[in-house]
């Protein structure tokens, strides 16, 4: 069972190359239960309720109420409880996570670099390798 109904809004709430499908945040009923949203432009979309289930009770098949309550809920949460980062938050955050990925590549390589590799005692110019990485390649080779 499904039905569906197309909406228009005031502003630009959609994004035509974004689609939802199978949103299952909504009430079940003891069977299979979905929303999807299928933008057309960005102010305008189709949102159907799907039921995958015999669906015998009418007293069920409230399609219009649901749509209505689906749509009030995500304008709420639109609205009141998504919070979108400004063009400079989201640059930030990048070299933030850029330098700290650096950072930690370089703790990895300095690790590596003092606990796996020694020099090998006959004075050959050659190196050994040790302590952990020392062990897996030994037993690798071996």
């Amino acid at each position: 069972h499904f039905c569906g109904v197309e909406i228009e809004t005031k502003n630009n709430s959609f994004d035509e190359e974004i689609f939802n499908l199978m949103d299952f945040d909504c009430e079940q009923r003891e069977s299979v239960h979905f929303f999807y949203t299928l933008p057309y432009s960005k102010c305008k979309a189709l949102v159907e309720t799907t039921w995958l289930s015999k669906m015998n009770d009418d007293s069920k098949k409230d399609y219009d109420q649901q749509i209505k309550n689906y749509i009030e809920e995500i304008v709420n949460e639109l609205s009141n409880k998504v919070s979108w980062p400004t063009w400079q938050d989201l640059q930030t955050s990048s070299i933030i996570v850029l330098v700290t990925s650096v950072i930690l590549a370089l703790i990895i390589w300095l690790m590596d670099y003092v606990f796996g590799i020694w020099p090998v005692a006959d004075n050959s110019q050659s190196f050994s390798w040790r302590g952990i990485l020392g062990f897996i390649y030994h037993f690798i080779n071996n």
